[in-house]
């Protein structure tokens, strides 16, 4: 039987080839990434073992596949694009988008690749790229927040600050004020 997992577009970004999806089914328990920062991801020299945990598109369509581990290494800093890192890294169609991290679970990039090439040869975006696409979906979320906050003193004015100020009035109405100066 097929498991199909719907998911929801968050955020995209087409300059850096980056989705971020959201899945609307139960997940599964994995073992949550963190990501490295830029200067780790930057400090990264081609003997640095790099991994990668996709799930390619199945041979048979309908087949459920499962994660599939990879390891290989950086190449080089040189791909095709301003922002696209070379790497040893196999990967089969369908893997784009999968995390490429250290040993100790460090996301150090999202895995692109070229199919005009062959299947050795595949880049990742840098992961402090996808930072940007991360930080304008909080951004999102705070406008959201800001907006719902700003509904709410709305409505509280509405029903209680507004009577409260007629009240106020209405007893003011009935007091006759005067200033004076004290010693007079």
């Amino acid at each position: 039987q097929f498991n199909r997992r719907i998911v929801q577009l968050v955020k995209s970004d087409r300059a850096f080839d980056l989705l971020l999806l959201k899945s609307t089914t139960g997940a599964r328990n994995y073992v949550p990434l963190t990501f490295a920062s830029a200067a780790d991801i930057n400090a990264i020299d081609t003997d640095k073992e790099l991994f990668s945990l996709g799930f390619p598109m199945p041979e048979n369509p309908g087949m459920q596949t499962e994660p599939v581990p990879t390891r290989g290494g950086l190449k080089d800093r040189n791909g095709p694009g301003p922002h696209l890192w070379n790497l040893s890294v196999a990967m089969n169609a369908g893997q784009s988008g999968s995390p490429i991290f250290l040993r100790d679970g460090s996301v150090v990039g999202i895995a692109t690749a070229d199919s005009t090439i062959n299947k050795e040869t595949n880049f990742m975006v840098p992961a402090y790229l996808a930072d940007a696409l991360l930080s304008l979906i909080r951004m999102g979320e705070m406008q959201s927040q800001i907006a719902s906050l700003t509904e709410r003193l709305n409505k509280l004015e509405t029903e209680k600050v507004e009577p409260a100020v007629n009240n106020i009035k209405e007893i003011a109405s009935n007091f006759e004020w005067s200033a004076g100066v004290a010693g007079d």
